[in-house]
This record gives C-alpha cells, structure tokens and sequence, in this order.
C-alpha cells in the first residue's frame, strides 16, 4: 500500500518564507583585520583629537579618555607654544632695540663762527644782517651750495631763546655772502626732519669786538699826534682866513705855533 503524499499547506509554506527572510535581514559580518593590532603607534589625545577631526566628528561628540588627558601638553603642542613665545620675545626685542637706538641718536657736534669773507660751508649757520639785532628772528642753514633752510625761533622754558627747523627753503648764492652773519650754535635735539639749536655766537658781535679793539689801539698809539695835529689844523684854518697870518707867526715867534715852524 502506497503512502499517501500530503501536500504541504499554504500555511506551512507561509512559515517557512518568513523564516527565510528572517535569515536574509540579519546584517552582514565583516571579518575585523587584527593583523596590525599589536603594531600601533603610540596613542595621544592630540593623536585621537585628530583623527576623530578627519572622521568627520563633531567637537561636542568627540569622545575625551579623562579630564587629565585634556591638561597634558603633547610634544608637538609644546614646540609651536615655544615658537609663539621665543617670536613674541624677538619682536619686543627687536622693537626695544629700535627705540633705544632712536633715543640714543648722537648729537651733531656744536658749529663754529665763519670768518667774514669766507664761504660758507654746507651744515653752516647764519642769520640776516637786517635781523641781527632781533633774537626771535629765524636763522638758516646751509643745506647745499644754493639752498638755506629755515629755523624758527622759539621760547624755552627757561627763558631762553631757541631755533626749531621747519620745512621752509629759500635760494642762496654766493654772492649773497655779505648780507649774512655767522652764527655758531649747539644743538639741543636732533633727527632727521627735526632739529633744535641754540645760538652760542654771534659773528657780528665778534666783529664789534674786534672793531673796538683796533679803535682803542689806534687811539693809543696816535695819541702823541694828537696835539700836533689840532695846532696845524688851527694854524691852516687860521691862514686861510688871512693871508698875511703865518708870516706873522714867523716874525713875532709865538710860543703857540713853534711846533710847526
């Protein structure tokens, strides 16, 4: 006797396909490559910080191992904050050295008075003939050969008359040498577009000097003339006025005029 082949219910066959699609959901497994794991390299949290950077993380989910990790400088951390400090420290320096170097710029040495009749030389000091006699008129200086530059004259605080340069030029030619003084000056300060002097000679009052000299010597040694010379002046005067006046002289000897006889 045959046995009797049942066919398999609907039922049974719907079980069976949700068993099998249970199967094909599950997700796939991928073998884990374990080959380096003993190799790696030595683990740092600036390590971890960037590679959790070129994942794509965000800061706020990034995963931090502990709070120490966060207060230990790596070494490459270190190095740039050396760097940042040992520039910072080269500019200030270098800025400290610029400044000392300004204020310690050397004062040009003090000019000397220029004989009259001389050139002038270019660095020279010198003052109008028509405002020698003015202390708060401006002075020049001999900037080129046919170029004067302008100082003008301020009050320092002590009282004392000074000269300022301002950015005011004028022509100058040697042939202009007459209408000008020599002045010898000090400078109080001095850079490059500004300067302060102050005035420690006068070429005129060195050539009134030397002017009273020469007059009180010239009296000095005409003075043995001096007597003489009134005399003759009154006997020629005298005989211009009448003709016949020196002859009387000679005839009567007269103790006045016996010096021009």
């Amino acid at each position: 006797m045959k046995p009797i082949k049942r066919e398999p219910s609907s039922r049974m066959a719907k079980d069976r396909a949700k068993v099998r699609g249970s199967f094909n959901d599950e997700p796939e497994v991928h073998d884990i490559d374990l080959s380096d794991s003993d190799d790696d390299a030595t683990w740092t949290p600036f390590r971890e910080r960037q590679r959790q950077a070129a994942a794509g993380v965000p800061p706020e989910e990034r995963d931090e191992d502990s709070d120490e990790d966060d207060d230990v400088e790596t070494d490459e951390e270190i190095h740039v904050s050396q760097l940042g400090v040992a520039r910072t420290s080269t500019s200030h320096s270098t800025a400290k050295r610029r400044k000392i170097s300004a204020s310690t710029t050397p004062l040009p040495l003090p000019t000397r008075l220029v004989p009259d009749g001389k050139e002038f030389s270019i660095g020279d000091f010198m003052v109008l003939k028509a405002d020698a006699n003015r202390e708060s008129a401006p002075i020049w200086r001999l900037d080129s050969k046919t170029l004067l530059q302008r100082f003008n004259a301020v009050q320092g605080s002590s009282g004392k008359w000074l000269h300022q340069s301002a950015n005011l030029f004028t022509s100058y030619a040697a042939s202009a040498r007459d209408t000008y003084y020599s002045l010898a000056v000090r400078f109080i300060r001095y850079d490059k577009g500004d300067s302060t002097v102050q005035v420690t000679e006068r070429g005129f009052d060195a050539a009134s000097s030397v002017s009273a000299v020469l007059r009180k010597q010239s009296l000095e040694q005409t003075k043995a003339f001096q007597e003489p010379f009134e005399v003759y002046i009154q006997a020629l005067i005298s005989q211009c006025l009448d003709a016949n006046f020196l002859q009387e002289v000679f005839q009567d000897k007269g103790t006045l005029f016996n010096t021009i006889t």
